[in-house]
């Protein structure tokens, strides 16, 4: 399930133009708690420059609702990622 909600939100990435003018690149930490609708609460982002995290909070929103987590995962647990940000070449 994991799997698949990091390949959902990241489905819904974009990198700022911005960013990728100024050839930044870097990895920011993404933390929340699942609710059993596919909501979300308590959204934490930090690390890398203000654009990206920008960037990864949009990503998270703008992919909600999530994939409804089955019965087995436990929704007082947080889940937390990096996003990495990388201009290719």
């Amino acid at each position: 399930y994991l799997a698949r909600l990091l390949a959902h939100i990241d489905s819904h990435k974009f990198y700022p133009r911005s960013a990728r003018r100024r050839g930044q690149e870097g990895d920011v930490h993404v933390a929340f708690y699942l609710l059993q609708d596919g909501g979300i609460r308590a959204l934490e982002v930090s690390g890398g420059n203000r654009q990206l995290r920008e960037a990864a909070q949009r990503a998270v929103q703008t992919s909600l609702p999530l994939p409804q987590p089955p019965a087995s995962i436990n929704l007082h647990e947080q889940v937390s990622f990096s996003m990495q940000f990388r201009l290719k070449g």
